[in-house]
């Protein structure tokens, strides 16, 4: 049997829109499944985008705009009689702030794309990705300061679902 810390699991998903603007609110997401059969199933805490501080804003652009500077340059797709170059439009990202099975390589982020060829109706979804070795020193800043923030919203979600379970 593994032996897991007593700790949450914990992630966000959120949106950006063309203007990298945040879209609709930032769901942070928290479960703790190592219980057995009576496992504490996902929780999903919507925190508004008008809720937030604009540092945690700014952080959430931040790691939108590291991930998005990785996507790779699209291949050129050929048609019998032209060269279309695909277009890019970033879908959803995922910050993984907590979680005991993959300690090792956290902070994970993983931004979704599409690679979309409008004259064949095409659209490819793609993702890229990093975990801990890939953040530069700054931006391992700015993704250890976002998993703090990640984890105390959703310790304040669970202490008022389970407060009364509570050890001082």
């Amino acid at each position: 049997m593994e032996t897991f810390r007593h700790y949450l699991d914990t992630h966000i998903d959120y949106w950006l829109d063309e203007n990298e603007q945040l879209l609709g609110p930032v769901e942070v997401r928290y479960g703790y499944h190592y219980s057995g059969v009576h496992h504490l199933r996902e929780q999903v805490v919507q925190v508004p985008v008008t809720g937030m501080s604009t540092a945690e804003s700014d952080r959430l652009i931040a790691v939108y705009q590291i991930l998005k500077g990785r996507i790779p340059a699209p291949k050129p797709v050929r048609l019998p009689h032209a060269i279309v170059a695909p277009r890019i439009k970033t879908g959803g990202l995922t910050f993984v702030a907590q979680d005991q099975r993959q300690a090792a390589i956290l902070p994970v982020a993983r931004l979704y794309y599409y690679e979309i060829v409008p004259e064949l109706a095409s659209q490819i979804e793609r993702q890229v990705r990093l975990t801990r070795e890939d953040w530069s020193p700054d931006e391992a800043v700015v993704a250890r300061r976002l998993r703090a923030w990640i984890r105390a919203v959703a310790w304040r979600a669970y202490v008022v679902l389970a407060g009364p379970y509570l050890r001082s």
